[in-house]
């Protein structure tokens, strides 16, 4: 969910971006084991929520992170995805920032 809220963040999906979240993504110890169809499949569901209603998307991403930690590192994969391109449109300083929030992260 992470990855389609940023890169959709500024209504446009920036190679960089999408570069930037593939690489987490075969990074991650956790995704990188998934299978390609299961990942595309999931990824497919979680941009269908995105698109269906974001500030729900939005809202309820701390849900399916309860770890703290997790969710330290789930917004830090954001970071970087919104760094990719060398710069923070408005768009992905707001969400960051309601991402922090939804995340219950400090600082």
């Amino acid at each position: 969910r992470i990855i389609n809220l940023v890169c959709s963040a500024d209504e446009s999906y920036d190679r960089m971006e999408f570069a930037a979240a593939e690489a987490i993504v075969w990074g991650s110890s956790e995704l990188r084991h998934v299978p390609p169809a299961d990942l595309k499949r999931i990824i497919r569901e979680q941009a269908q929520l995105v698109w269906a209603d974001r500030n729900q998307a939005i809202r309820t991403i701390g849900r399916l992170v309860p770890d703290p930690a997790k969710r330290k590192e789930l917004y830090g994969m954001g970071v970087k995805i919104a760094e990719a391109n060398g710069r923070y449109s408005k768009a992905e300083q707001a969400l960051l920032s309601r991402l922090k929030k939804a995340l219950n992260l400090k600082g």
